[in-house]
């Protein structure tokens, strides 16, 4: 299996892997996200220690965003994949009021993190 993105240091060890997920906030979106989290934590490929994360991008207005991120954690609760939410940076203002916002978390293996979306 191949992802989107990783970075290895100078003698070729996997520092950590990425997937990337652009849409518009949909349930669609939220499901290919629950379905990145999944191919990482299933990725026998790398070191179990890797970090591994998965972004979802979208663009919409800032209202549709707000309300599919509650589509996004209830999507998270039901899988059985277990993620950290990680911190990223304000919304990036794009055309006719529209943003851009990522979405970024952690794939873990510890049950205490489950969803901490």
């Amino acid at each position: 299996r191949s992802v989107d993105l990783y970075f290895v240091d100078g003698r070729e060890r996997t520092l950590a892997v990425f997937e990337l997920k652009p849409g518009s906030p949909s349930p669609y979106l939220a499901k290919g996200i629950v379905r990145d989290c999944e191919k990482l934590r299933d990725l026998s490929d790398i070191h179990s220690e890797t970090p591994k994360y998965v972004v979802g991008i979208v663009c919409g207005s800032p209202q549709d965003i707000d309300g599919w991120d509650g589509t996004l954690t209830e999507a998270l609760l039901k899988s059985d994949v277990t993620v950290q939410r990680v911190t990223v940076p304000a919304d990036i203002t794009s055309n006719e009021g529209n943003v851009i916002r990522f979405v970024m978390f952690r794939v873990t293996a510890e049950a205490a993190m489950r969803a901490g979306a």
